[in-house]
């Protein structure tokens, strides 16, 4: 298809013209840009998404926003039923009182949790969170629920994009097989509160940088990775 599509745009060409040549480049690239692979049965298929595959893509964004809104659910409802008690919210609650040690200038590893602190990040990690927790102990799970959720849909659009050079226009199943593989996975990160989403974000986005060549920024990417959570380095 594509060798027919070259021949038919250089049939009028004469290759021994500067101009020819030039013309048939022209006409080859927008040819190479308006076709996409077919079904093996020699059709075109078109960039634009047809409006059956835009139902598509609403109906499992519809679906995939259900599943972040029921996710988001189970720590909100622990909270509003337990009224906020410390320990109840998985590491939540420890995240939290963290930066509220912090607003309150207090040790963010106190002696008398020895031998094991309830805190087990770095420095860095708590002063991250300190403008969160200053919004108080619901927005505080919101805000972090949110923060999952988006890092979550930029994780499947990402390795997309790193899989096959574009995050936009694949085939359904190419988003929906990574995001069914991880979902119970998802699952614990939204309830137990770990940063795991955010870490896996980052680290894809400094992949991304190194396949653009900006060397300082997937770096600078990795150490903020590292500095909420020593694993990355490892």
């Amino acid at each position: 298809r594509w060798s027919a599509g070259f021949r038919r745009g250089c049939d009028s060409v004469q290759w021994g013209a500067n101009d020819g040549v030039e013309s048939c480049a022209r006409d080859v690239s927008s040819r190479f840009h308006a076709l996409r692979p077919g079904k093996g049965d020699g059709t075109v298929i078109n960039s634009q998404q047809t409006p059956q595959r835009r139902t598509t893509d609403y109906l499992l964004w519809a679906l995939w926003l259900g599943v972040i809104i029921g996710f988001a659910a189970v720590p909100v409802s622990i909270h509003l039923r337990f009224g906020g008690n410390a320990d109840r919210n998985k590491d939540y609650d420890t995240w939290y009182l963290t930066g509220q040690r912090l607003l309150a200038g207090e040790e963010i590893y106190p002696l008398e949790e020895l031998p094991r602190f309830k805190f087990m990040y770095p420095p860095p990690a708590a002063a991250m969170i300190l403008p969160l927790a200053a919004a108080g102990r619901l927005p505080f799970i919101l805000l972090c629920e949110t923060l999952n959720a988006c890092c979550w849909v930029f994780c499947v659009y990402a390795g997309v994009h790193l899989a096959t050079g574009s995050a936009w226009n694949r085939p359904a199943l190419m988003y929906l097989v990574p995001t069914l593989a991880t979902t119970a996975y998802v699952y614990d990160t939204f309830l137990l509160g770990q940063p795991n989403l955010i870490l896996l974000a980052i680290l894809l986005g400094g992949f991304l940088c190194l396949r653009r060549r900006c060397d300082f920024a997937a770096g600078g990417l990795v150490a903020l990775a590292t500095a909420i959570k020593a694993f990355p380095a490892m």
